[in-house]
């Protein structure tokens, strides 16, 4: 495993701790900078697929996106490798959180509202992301929503980059491999779905419908539905369904703290009779001992 990596340009040192990802064109290690800062460094041969992904993270950066602090190239074996050194998220990614089952409703709400958020901050400068799957979004220590791998994002018109078969459109035929809005969208109530249903639906891929059945089983309500449902054909904005999005995470919320609230009653009238009949009991037992 390479131990250290010195930029041939801007000179800067990177120690490497440990690989932590391998994707089609690239891997990613966790490395000290030279002030022993931990960040994320990703190593390629292929020079055009990291300049895009430098760029992009640079022109659509936001709260969402890591920080890039660095590009630059360097040889081994007369072989020569580009990378870029950027935020390192302490978390883990969707897929990793679905098999720890860590989510209630409202939770997968709240993350599907980020997500979105992220999607249309990147939509509002014309591109669409593309490759919108659980290993790109981050859920830090701290409970915040990071998207990471910008490599398969596209200007708006153009056709799909980058895809995974799992979160794709064409495969369910529900419309083309086109970079357009309702093509994030698609991705992102799919992920919604992974995230309802605590599981990798890969026997599920092509088939919208056995999903939709399947969450209505797990206890999807009408409204729910129908927004999974409007997600996945297309019928709806990615505006609009944030809206309802938000909507359900608050009734959510509503509905839990009700509950919470009439557990609390319950405790609180146990504990105000039980006081009663107790003052009661005592009271007659002095009773007694006065008339005898």
């Amino acid at each position: 495993m390479i131990k250290v990596i010195k930029g041939k340009w801007n000179k800067k040192i990177y120690r490497v701790i440990e690989k932590i990802g391998q994707g089609g064109i690239g891997a990613v290690y966790k490395v000290v900078d030279e002030d022993k800062n931990i960040k994320a460094l990703k190593i390629t041969k292929n020079i055009n697929s990291i300049t895009r992904e430098h760029k992009f993270l640079n022109e659509l950066k936001s709260y969402y996106t890591p920080k890039v602090y660095d590009m630059d190239d360097f040889q081994i074996r007369n072989k020569v490798y580009y990378f870029i050194v950027m935020d390192l998220f302490s978390g883990k990614n969707i897929k990793e959180y679905i098999k720890e089952n860590k989510f209630d409703e409202g939770h997968i709400w709240k993350i599907g509202w980020e997500i979105g958020s992220f999607l249309e901050h990147i939509h509002g400068k014309k591109y669409i992301y593309g490759d919108l799957k659980g290993e790109n979004v981050i859920i830090t220590d701290d409970n915040k929503v990071k998207i990471i791998d910008m490599g398969g994002v596209s200007k708006k018109g153009e056709s799909i980059r980058e895809f995974t078969l799992l979160y794709d459109r064409s495969k369910f035929n529900k419309g083309i491999r086109k970079a357009e809005e309702s093509y994030d969208l698609f991705s992102l109530t799919l992920l919604i779905i992974n995230m309802i249903l605590k599981k990798d639906f890969k026997k599920g891929v092509g088939k919208a419908d056995l999903l939709i059945r399947k969450c209505k089983n797990v206890g999807m309500g009408k409204a729910q539905l129908k927004l999974l449902g409007d997600g996945l054909d297309g019928n709806i904005s990615l505006k609009d369904f944030l809206k309802v999005v938000k909507s359900l995470e608050n009734n959510y919320k509503i509905a839990r703290m009700k509950k919470i609230k009439f557990k609390i009653d319950r405790v609180v009238n146990y504990m105000l009779i039980s006081s009663i009949v107790f003052f009661l009991s005592v009271l007659i037992l002095n009773l007694k001992r006065v008339l005898d």
